[in-house]
């Protein structure tokens, strides 16, 4: 987020004071059944509808990917914490299963079910004319991410899905990038259970261009790498923190969100707060993250706005006192 835009954001709000089921065949025997009548009644299948989204979640959590040649989609996650999935890779397989149209990644996914499915478009109807012609000139091959206009919403089952800075590749090598966008998709139909694959199957089908694109770095905004620097991996979630900004200098990284003002608004008391300081080397000098943290407010919007150079006092439960030097002396 932009320094002048979480201020924004900031000031405004201070001034404003699940298991996986399955599905087995029962029923009545008056005979025996046949070889392919018993394979049947044991076949196991992920449960549809609104369950299929809790499915798929524990199916990654579990093994780090969702992988069925039944289903179009193939995605692979370096985490899952409850439903989102951060550091995602995902695949989109050719209409004729050979290969994969699209390839991408994004920083973070969170899944949930909905009764209401909108049409994708990389534009807005607020797009230029000159935008949507350009857009109605291309082929629709480059469906499921078609470049059209959203057409009116439907009644449906769906996956809805919210990305945060995706990156995609069509397999004529267009590349599109979102910083924020809700996707609905089709949810997958009961599958099988044991036609599941591990992803390293489906990577295995990948043009050269398209591993190349998965082996780039993830698109990382500066205060983000140095959220992951200080914090690492285990700590993704800060990176889609309300308020993330870092100094100018770059000596100074601070997230946080859930902000309730106090004492007329001269202090704000933070469900989640993080800070780490870097010497000049990208060096990390400490770091700190914890929750019901309590701050001058400010202080906060100094560091919000680019500026370390004063002292960052947080306080927090249990007698919890932590004084953040400023920059200003060593300088």
């Amino acid at each position: 987020m932009k320094f002048k835009s979480a201020s924004a954001h900031l000031c405004g709000l201070l001034l404003a004071i699940v298991p996986c089921e399955t599905f087995r065949g029962f029923g009545a025997v008056a005979a025996p059944k046949g070889p392919a009548a018993g394979k049947a009644a044991a076949e196991r299948f992920t449960p549809g509808g609104k369950k299929a989204v809790e499915s798929i979640l524990q199916h990654v959590r579990q093994t780090g990917s969702f992988n069925h040649p039944d289903y179009p989609w193939v995605v692979r996650a370096r985490q899952v914490r409850g439903d989102t999935l951060y550091f995602v890779e995902f695949l989109y397989r050719r209409a004729d299963g050979k290969g994969f149209d699209w390839v991408g990644k994004a920083v973070q996914a969170t899944l949930s079910f909905s009764e209401e499915y909108r049409p994708f478009a990389l534009y807005e109807a607020a797009a230029t004319t000159r935008m949507r012609t350009a857009i109605s000139l291309l082929p629709k091959e480059y469906r499921p991410f078609a470049l059209y206009e959203a057409a009116a919403p439907a009644r449906r089952d769906t996956l809805r899905v919210q990305v945060h800075q995706m990156e995609m590749q069509h397999q004529n090598g267009t590349r599109v990038f979102l910083e924020e966008r809700v996707i609905d998709l089709s949810l997958p139909a009961r599958l099988r259970e044991n036609g599941f694959r591990p992803y390293a199957e489906a990577e295995a089908h990948l043009s050269s261009d398209q591993r190349e694109a998965l082996d780039k770095e993830y698109s990382l905004h500066p205060e983000q790498k140095l959220l992951l620097v200080a914090f690492g991996d285990e700590c993704a979630d800060l990176l889609q923190a309300k308020y993330i900004a870092r100094s100018e200098m770059g000596q100074t990284v601070l997230a946080c969100q859930n902000a309730v003002p106090l004492d007329s608004g001269r202090r704000t008391r933070f469900g989640m707060l993080a800070v780490a300081r870097f010497d000049r080397t990208g060096e990390v000098l400490m770091h700190f993250q914890g929750k019901d943290i309590t701050a001058e407010t400010s202080e906060v919007l100094s560091l919000l706005s680019g500026d370390d150079s004063e002292s960052f006092t947080l306080k927090g439960p249990g007698g919890l006192k932590l004084v953040l030097p400023g920059t200003k002396a060593g300088r």
